[in-house]
């Protein structure tokens, strides 16, 4: 096998392994990051008490794992997105925003409190905090790569 034919595989097997740690372990710190980006800045104001025992959190709602989806766009960007569905709505979803662009920007015409930003706090904090690097040093050193660290 030639050098370059080598040097094809390796890049494949690179480039695959890289889209599965972004979808795994990455994916999985963003999740981490975005709920307590959800517990600060979305569920921590002081709210009726009508509207804390209708809070869905884990059950349906923003904090809901199920409703956190990744994929990967061109670029190996990874994309997490909260597509939790309105509560008891009839709110079609090609007709109305999401939930979490409701509760993002504080859209009028909605009862809510006002703007309160979660995804992009959520963004900063997974650059700023390094945690997302770490998930993916960790997710590539697992399958056999060596990484080296910064000083």
């Amino acid at each position: 096998m030639s050098f370059y034919e080598k040097y094809a595989q390796f890049a494949y097997k690179f480039h695959e392994d890289l889209n599965v740690v972004l979808l795994n372990e990455a994916a999985e710190e963003v999740k981490d990051i975005m709920q307590e980006q959800l517990d600060e800045n979305v569920y921590s104001y002081p709210a009726s008490e009508m509207a804390m025992e209708s809070r869905r959190y884990e059950d349906g709602g923003l904090k809901d794992r199920a409703n956190m989806v990744a994929h990967i766009e061109p670029g190996l960007t990874l994309v997490v997105e909260d597509v939790a569905p309105f509560q008891n709505s009839h709110l079609n979803a090609t007709d109305n925003p999401a939930l979490s662009d409701v509760v993002e920007k504080g859209l009028p015409g909605y009862d809510q409190p006002g703007p309160r930003p979660f995804i992009s706090t959520t963004e900063t904090e997974c650059v700023t905090s390094g945690r997302v690097l770490n998930a993916i040093n960790n997710g590539l050193t697992a399958r056999g790569y060596q990484i080296e660290k910064e000083i």
